[in-house]
């Protein structure tokens, strides 16, 4: 991944660089490969735990919520808050993720609702790769880059006279 890091959003915008900042964490050092759940594509990701690690540097004070929705045998449906400051009314962002035991890999539905509710919520606060993968015109990878996938800031759109 380190060949792609100079054509990354992230490294080319400073205003992206900025975005979550904190000194001495760099949230490319770890992505990890892996196959994507939802394309079958060879992908970098950041994995949870690290988009955590990331919000408690970013925001100590700061808190994330998670209601179970509904439970059933067969599905499960939780939402995820995040929040800058524990004392903040409103989130930074939501995410409602609905996982059955069918459609999850080992049965294990209610954790993944659970990750999927606060992976997404936290890429949606700015803790996520979403800018690594612009030179996919698809808004489908979120957490995830395409191993390989270059990146184009503004290409020129050409028209027949």
């Amino acid at each position: 991944m380190k060949g792609n890091q100079e054509s990354m959003l992230y490294t080319t915008n400073s205003a992206v660089a900025a975005l979550n900042h904190v000194p001495g964490f760099d949230p490319l050092k770890f992505l990890r490969r892996t196959i994507s759940r939802k394309t079958g594509e060879d992908v970098m990701r950041l994995d949870l735990r690290y988009k955590k690690l990331w919000f408690r540097l970013a925001c100590p004070t700061g808190r994330l919520k998670l209601n179970a929705l509904r439970i059933t045998e067969k599905m499960a449906i939780f939402e995820a808050k995040v929040y800058r400051d524990r004392e903040d009314a409103e989130p930074l962002s939501c995410y409602v993720a609905n996982c059955t035991l069918d459609a999850t890999p080992g049965g294990l539905y209610v954790e993944a609702a659970q990750e999927e509710a606060l992976d997404t919520a936290l890429s949606n606060a700015g803790f996520g790769i979403q800018f690594a993968d612009v030179g996919s015109e698809s808004e489908e990878y979120g957490s995830e880059v395409p191993v390989g996938a270059k990146a184009e800031i503004a290409k020129p759109v050409q028209v027949k006279r």
